[in-house]
């Protein structure tokens, strides 16, 4: 007999970004390694799979940041990159020179990460040298047959100026490279001046400006701007929050990527605030259950 219960849909596999700090002291260690590691990516309920490293560092600053083949796992997550002094504020030399940089510093790299079995996945953000689909498919063009990958965070790739028409954006830039990305990162994002108070419980305790920052990226620290930037806009930036929070509501992002993104593709939430993409998770699971049931009831009226 044919089972025509109807199922949820099938969800994509889903890793927590652990921040680096804290799960070295869970872990007794005061770092998890010799070289730059500010998150390590674990799958939900297997902690053995390793989906990668995170790195905040800036990778086309003068210092930019070593490879440490003995960090746990074969993929390292990194922001493609800024020229600017501050790393997420506006300076023209990131458009007009910043491809040339990246392309430098993925010639540096290569051989390293090839060596090492490893794969290097770019995330890329508004203000970065990756900074929308054009940009991404360009780069993952030029660089076909290399250990480079995309890290897609749909959100890091909006502008205040955006969020009235977000899902407009959301949908073509999940359309145009979802297919292609190695990993999606989910997050909710909101204006700095507007971000909810305590938004961040659960994660590390510092200095919430500069939590922020390393976290997320999206904001610079506490009080500084390039003085290349392009206007007073650099003040109004975007910022993580919790799941529902923010200006992005998490059922629509996560239908979104349904939509574009492969079911094998990982979906990647930073730890702190996994119990709310967990819980957002759940009750798409349970409205599209329910929709599905009522098709199906509606389909068996039909039959009889």
């Amino acid at each position: 007999m044919v089972d025509r219960t109807p199922r949820t849909r099938s969800m994509r596999p889903l890793h927590l970004d652990h921040d680096a700090a804290t799960l070295g002291a869970l872990l007794g260690r005061t770092r998890l390694s010799d070289g730059p590691c500010d998150g390590v990516i674990l799958r939900d309920g297997d902690p053995a799979s390793i989906l990668g490293c995170r790195i905040e560092a800036n990778p086309l600053a003068p210092d930019g940041w070593g490879f440490d083949p003995e960090l746990p796992g074969a993929r390292l997550v990194s922001w493609s990159g800024s020229l600017a002094q501050v790393p997420f504020a506006r300076d023209w030399r990131t458009w007009a020179h910043g491809r040339a940089a990246l392309d430098r510093f993925c010639e540096r790299v290569a051989p390293a990460f090839e060596r090492e079995g490893w794969k290097l996945a770019l995330r890329p953000h508004a203000r970065h040298v990756l900074n929308d689909a054009r940009s991404c498919r360009d780069f993952l063009a030029a660089h076909s047959g290399g250990p480079f990958e995309l890290a897609l965070d749909p959100t890091a790739l909006l502008e205040p100026s955006m969020l009235d028409v977000a899902e407009e954006h959301l949908d073509r830039l999940l359309e145009a490279l979802g297919p292609s990305a190695a990993l999606i990162v989910a997050e909710d994002v909101a204006p700095a001046d507007r971000a909810t108070a305590g938004i961040h419980a659960g994660a590390p305790e510092r200095d919430a400006g500069r939590e922020t920052g390393r976290e997320t990226g999206r904001e610079t620290e506490p009080g500084g701007l390039d003085d290349r930037d392009d206007g007073p806009d650099e003040r109004t930036r975007l910022v993580t929050t919790a799941p529902g929070a923010g200006a992005i509501a998490p059922a629509l992002l996560l239908r979104l990527i349904e939509r574009h993104v492969p079911p094998s593709t990982p979906l990647v939430v930073r730890a702190a605030v996994a119990d709310g993409w967990r819980a957002s998770i759940a009750a798409l699971d349970a409205a599209e259950a329910a929709a599905r049931m009522r098709s199906f009831r509606g389909q068996a009226r039909d039959l009889t």
